[in-house]
């Protein structure tokens, strides 16, 4: 016979021996070993803490999140991230080709992990296009087939062209983040 004992984010799993301890706000804990009821309604093969601080199994926690309006995309929240990730990095610095790389490398991982940050139930992909002003022209499309109530896409284009002050008169950036609702 197993038990859960979750208590201030920290999920405890007694297996008479084989057992695992976590510590995080979402945290999905497997024993070690065969378990004796896997997945029956006394004993769910897996727990886990919801962002609430619920416990339950990854299913209940999947549909909680569902009808939440905490989980929703919203296309503000996302636009914020990414403006204040480019403005932050990007505002001082000049085109360099060299550079290039690491810039979208930086600018991809820093939106990534500010959105993860938001605990809500989206698989996010993130995109960075950067290009040097000097007159080139550049054409992009994006084309998703996919659950239109809750999933997002948002395109921004760094610096905005009809931006009081210019932030950046050497580089565009452009940065797609796509939110699927798992």
């Amino acid at each position: 016979q197993g038990r859960a004992v979750g208590r201030g984010g920290v999920l405890k799993r007694d297996l008479g021996g084989r057992g695992c301890s976590a510590e995080g706000a979402s945290h999905r804990c497997r024993a070690a070993g065969p378990e004796p009821q896997r997945g029956g309604p006394e004993f769910p093969s897996e727990l886990i803490f919801s962002p609430q601080g619920h416990l339950g199994t990854a299913n209940q926690m999947v549909d909680e999140l569902h009808g939440s309006d905490e989980s929703a995309w919203v296309s503000d929240e996302v636009e914020k991230i990414i403006f204040e990730t480019l403005d932050g990095y990007m505002r001082d610095l000049t085109y360099a080709e060299e550079m290039v790389p690491h810039w979208i490398n930086h600018v991809c991982e820093t939106v990534m992990r500010k959105l993860n940050e938001n605990k809500k139930p989206f698989k996010y992909v993130v995109t960075c296009i950067i290009m040097q002003r000097n007159g080139a022209g550049v054409h992009s499309a994006t084309s998703c087939f996919w659950d239109a109530g809750n999933d997002g896409v948002l395109t921004y284009v760094w610096p905005r062209e009809k931006s009081k002050d210019v932030v950046n008169k050497t580089m565009w950036c452009i940065v797609t983040a796509f939110g699927l609702e798992f």
